[in-house]
């Protein structure tokens, strides 16, 4: 199967991340396809876009039998990617 751009497709679809804005605090949202079935993961933010460098744990999670998950964290998840932010 190709996509639009001719490349061959995933399996999987991407992960989704959705942050809904709650006043102080946020609720950040992660549908996550693609990982190894019934396997213990962490949502984290990264440093750095490529995923490297200091990682800032949200949630723990799991996998179900077909290698997905909705992964919720709750927090001043705003404040949190802001502190690392260069002036």
């Amino acid at each position: 199967m190709l996509n639009n751009a001719g490349a061959a497709a995933d399996a999987h679809p991407p992960t989704t991340v959705t942050l809904f804005e709650q006043g102080l605090t946020q609720v950040l949202q992660a549908a996550v396809t693609g990982p190894q079935p019934k396997q213990g993961y962490v949502l984290a933010l990264a440093s750095r876009p490529d995923g490297s460098g200091s990682l800032q744990p949200l949630s723990a999670f799991m996998t179900n039998p077909a290698g997905a998950a909705i992964v919720n964290a709750i927090g001043p998840i705003r404040q949190i990617v802001r502190q690392g932010r260069k002036a």
